[in-house]
């Protein structure tokens, strides 16, 4: 499960967001693992700039993190 606080930066302006990203994923018999995300919007204050840019950034963020719980995954089924 992965924590972390992130800020998301946005052109002519900032936005600033905690957030507590939880993810796990479950691995399946046959086909990719089943993964489960909660996001959790702790803080959110921004200083310009179009509130638009948030959705892709916190969408790359939490896509980050899930990559990372996958990738966590294969190393342990490879035994690294």
């Amino acid at each position: 499960m992965s924590q972390e606080p992130s800020q998301v930066p946005a052109s002519a302006g900032h936005i600033e967001v905690s957030l507590i990203i939880r993810v796990s994923a479950e691995r399946q018999q046959r086909g990719p693992p089943h993964v489960h995300v909660i996001v959790e919007v702790h803080h959110f204050a921004t200083s310009g700039g179009p509130l638009e840019a948030v959705g892709g950034g916190l969408a790359d963020v939490v896509a980050a993190h899930v990559q990372a719980v996958v990738a966590g995954m294969a190393t342990d089924e490879a035994g690294l």
